[in-house]
């Protein structure tokens, strides 16, 4: 599925690509704070709802 994904984003124009390595990048530090890891700002929580909706939600629709 990782794989999978990344393909169909290498597929899209730069500025998606941009915005799905923005929401990785979220969902990294997300992961990292749900480890017990530094938790995430207030910023980083407002951005983080905000890619799920814009990214996480359309995988998820893929995906199931």
């Amino acid at each position: 599925m990782y794989g999978r994904i990344h393909e169909e984003v290498a597929k899209r124009n730069p500025r998606r690509q941009a915005i799905f390595g923005w929401a990785k990048s979220l969902a990294l530090k997300k992961a990292h704070a749900e480890m017990g890891g530094s938790p995430m700002s207030r910023s980083e929580r407002f951005q983080w709802k905000l890619a799920d909706k814009l990214v996480y939600s359309r995988i998820r629709d893929v995906f199931g």
